[in-house]
């Protein structure tokens, strides 16, 4: 069994962690886990979130793969709450997202990538009625 565990930053007092289908809120000062939330069912190996981007309009959205998924699931950050989940074609092994938040890597299981880059803004026009839900499925096609 291949158990794969991730850490991501949140802000300059605390970071998430992974460990099978758990993620640790920890607090960087108290060292200590402040919560464990389990919203997803399969071991999470990746972590990522579009945290600190200005332009998202406040929302903060939390990015998960599991290990033997062809599913990026999006939760919201602070309440766990599921958003969506978007589906790929093949098993994930890798994802991430540029700082911009303009780009989307995913490498699959089966050693194909694919990086996907956020419309020109003459192409943003059509994209501006959607939800986020669509941007992003949009984005990942």
């Amino acid at each position: 069994m291949n158990i794969n565990h991730d850490i991501l930053t949140i802000n300059s007092e605390s970071f998430i962690s992974t460990a099978e289908n758990l993620l640790n809120f920890w607090d960087i000062r108290m060292e200590n886990i402040l919560n464990q939330a389990n919203p997803i069912q399969n071991n999470i190996v990746k972590l990522c979130s579009d945290n600190g981007n200005t332009n998202g309009g406040g929302k903060t959205r939390l990015f998960t793969i599991s290990h033997g998924e062809k599913f990026i699931k999006v939760l919201e950050l602070n309440s766990l709450k599921s958003l969506y989940s978007i589906k790929l074609k093949n098993d994930i092994s890798a994802f991430d997202i540029s700082p911009q938040l303009d780009r989307f890597a995913v490498g699959f299981s089966d050693g194909d990538f694919s990086i996907r880059t956020r419309p020109l803004d003459t192409e943003d026009d059509e994209l501006m009625n959607l939800d986020q839900e669509e941007r992003d499925i949009r984005l990942l096609e």
